[in-house]
């Protein structure tokens, strides 16, 4: 469903001289679209979970993104773009056990969302989706050739037994001509599965502490690439609930050709709480290996608003049995340093962290970057309205910290609405935009031509919103 677009945002960003401002007004026509959670949806949590995809069979293309409210609750699967068009969101196309709320929440549909572009399965198929659900021990995989459904149940582990399998996953890029790969952590181990002819999974490992078993469940895996084409998997085990003092295990794929996986570093943040219960991945300074970036879980007791970025090569030096009570070597610290008028300052309750995506939305050829949200700041003085900032990768591994290069939030703000809930960057019709939950309203905005240092081109295909400012017409459907 879509709203009547009646929000608004403002954006502060200026690249080598030239303001984002100065091309792109936010007026009442400017093109930003905003899914409503659909009726009877369960949740106002819609948009935490959001895992876009791309659809390529011969002439036909699409870009799609599935949307969730997290665990037990139904994932709906909207289409973008088709054949390199841009299409007005309406309703979801396919609404995966959203039709049945109590099959939903025995399944534990949508407790985590991966888009896989690719998956073989007794052919290949494009177009899917890997969708979490712990409470069966599953994960489904919808695939957009075909409308192909099937499922990777957690005695494909080799393991018997694993409890909370399909909780936490995590996608890895295609390398050197193989498939895509995809991470799934049970509440004690993690599996890495391929879809390669040939390859059906890695070993299933478990956490290491101190050479034996770690007891705290699994509560976030992340996964990437090394520029040698191996990948690697951070599970990060620890119980906020229980205030149990939490850990990130880093295991390493022992070779390009190998299925086994080798523990090869555990970092204790000094016993910090919910230490890397937010983790992603991925390269923001362009070298081919990916990067750990992580943040302290939600609802974690002193929570600091900061995101740290952990180069994976050092981690690797770094003590392998979580006993030193220093983390070795220190982390690229990005503070929640606010703009006027919104408050992000460390101990406000600001949420910085609080999602986390990376994606190359600007257009400057500066590489991709990080996007953070915030879910629980100030704007205007508004509480909980939210905001996301966006950081040049680049610049935050070569200087150590930088600056937001922009800082998005609704110019009209609404108490509770957490914008930055959940945040994502979606291909669609060629270019890279930003998705965007306001978790507290259950919305899912599409923020169209949010890149930075975009100029119009001389002649370009033009219209003019209600205020006067000159948008591109590439930038939204027609």
């Amino acid at each position: 469903m879509r709203n009547a677009i009646p929000l608004i945002l403002t954006m502060f960003i200026v690249v080598g001289g030239c303001s984002f401002l100065d091309f792109f007004g936010y007026e009442d026509n400017s093109p930003l679209h905003v899914i409503q959670r659909p009726e009877g949806y369960p949740s106002v949590m819609f948009g935490a979970e959001i895992a876009p995809t791309f659809f390529h069979q011969g002439e036909s293309s699409a870009d799609l993104v599935a949307v969730s409210a997290g665990t037990g609750y139904p994932t709906l699967i909207y289409r973008l773009s088709t054949d390199g068009k841009l299409v007005d969101v309406e309703d979801p196309y396919n609404e995966y056990l959203s039709d049945s709320e109590p099959e939903a929440e025995s399944m534990g549909s949508g407790s985590s969302l991966v888009g896989l572009s690719s998956w073989e399965h007794d052919g290949l198929y494009t177009g899917c989706v890997a969708i979490g659900e712990h409470l069966a021990g599953q994960v489904t995989i919808v695939c957009e050739q075909d409308k192909e459904i099937f499922q990777i149940e957690s005695g494909a582990t080799g393991v018997d037994d694993l409890n909370g399998f399909g909780l936490e996953m995590a996608g890895i890029r295609p390398s050197q001509g193989d498939g895509w790969l995809l991470a799934v952590s049970s509440h004690t181990t993690v599996t890495v599965f391929s879809s390669s002819p040939g390859i059906d999974r890695s070993e299933t490992v478990s956490p290491q502490y101190d050479g034996s078993p770690a007891q705290a469940p699994i509560n976030e895996i992340a996964a990437g690439r090394l520029f040698d084409g191996t990948f690697f998997v951070a599970a990060a085990t620890g119980d906020v609930q229980e205030s149990e003092p939490s850990r990130i295990h880093l295991f390493v794929q022992d070779g390009p050709n190998s299925t086994g996986m080798t523990q090869v570093a555990c970092l204790n943040r000094s016993g910090v709480i919910g230490f890397g219960g937010i983790m992603i991945t991925g390269d923001l300074d362009g070298d081919g290996n990916d990067e750990l970036i992580t943040s302290l879980a939600a609802g974690a007791p002193d929570r600091e608003d900061l995101v740290e970025i952990w180069q994976i090569e050092d981690l690797v030096d770094a003590a392998p049995t979580c006993n030193s009570e220093e983390i070795v070597p220190a982390a690229t610290v990005v503070p929640g340093e606010g703009p006027l008028k919104i408050s992000c300052d460390l101990g406000s309750d600001c949420e910085f962290g609080f999602s986390l995506a990376v994606g190359d939305i600007a257009t400057d050829d500066g590489g991709p970057e990080l996007i953070v949200g915030a879910p629980g700041a100030k704007v205007d003085g508004v509480a909980g309205a939210g905001a996301v900032y966006v950081y040049r990768g680049v610049d935050l591994i070569s200087n150590g910290t930088a600056s937001p290069a922009g800082r998005i939030a609704d110019s009209s703000p609404k108490k509770d609405y957490r914008f930055g809930g959940g945040v994502a960057v979606s291909p669609m019709a060629g270019r890279n935009e930003l998705l965007v939950g306001a978790t507290g309203k259950g919305r899912l905005i599409i923020a169209y031509c949010t890149g930075v240092g975009e100029d119009l081109e001389a002649g370009a295909d033009v219209t003019t919103s209600a205020g006067g400012s000159v948008i591109s017409t590439r930038c939204r459907p027609r």
